[in-house]
């Protein structure tokens, strides 16, 4: 499966590219996704939907 890079909103005007990690989320209706020099960390499934396709 192909790396999923999005651009994402994780708060009002501030917005970062991050891939969807492999591992799935803990909690329902979040995904895993991953940035660098950072651990991964979950987001709500609607906002990686919205999300712009990179």
């Amino acid at each position: 499966m192909p790396a999923e890079y999005r651009e994402i909103e994780v708060a009002p005007g501030h917005r970062i590219t991050v891939r969807r990690s492999r591992k799935a989320a803990r909690r329902p209706g979040f995904v895993m996704v991953q940035k660098s020099h950072r651990p991964p960390f979950e987001v709500r499934e609607q906002c990686w939907q919205e999300g712009r396709v990179q």
